[in-house]
């Protein structure tokens, strides 16, 4: 069984999509996040939640990585699963790191 329940997808179009598929195979909740105008793709409908990030520029949106945290926590997301791309985990991404829980043990973006 999983630790976690619902995981934000952190994407868009087809990625996004298949991110929420599988999600849905294992039987977890898919958020999924949009920019404007992305507002009627195929992930956000297929999503079990979906949130506004704001403006179309991936820099204001897809790539807000504070954005996509308040996304994660608004929602009750235990996991953010960042796809594929320019959002992906770095070895310098500080926010790729374990977050620590109200009973000290951690949980690790996936």
């Amino acid at each position: 069984m999983s630790a976690f329940k619902r995981v934000l997808v952190a994407n868009r179009g087809e990625i996004a999509l298949r991110i929420i598929r599988a999600c849905h195979e294992e039987g977890l909740e898919a958020v999924a996040v949009y920019s404007e105008a992305d507002r009627l793709s195929a992930h956000v409908r297929a999503a079990d939640a979906a949130v506004p990030l704001g403006a179309a520029p991936a820099s204001e949106s897809y790539l807000n990585i504070p954005k996509l945290i308040a996304a994660a926590r608004t929602t009750q997301c235990q996991a953010l699963h960042p796809g594929y791309g320019p959002a992906r985990p770095s070895r310098s991404a500080a926010w790729w790191k374990p977050v620590p829980r109200r009973h000290g043990s951690a949980t690790r973006s996936c």
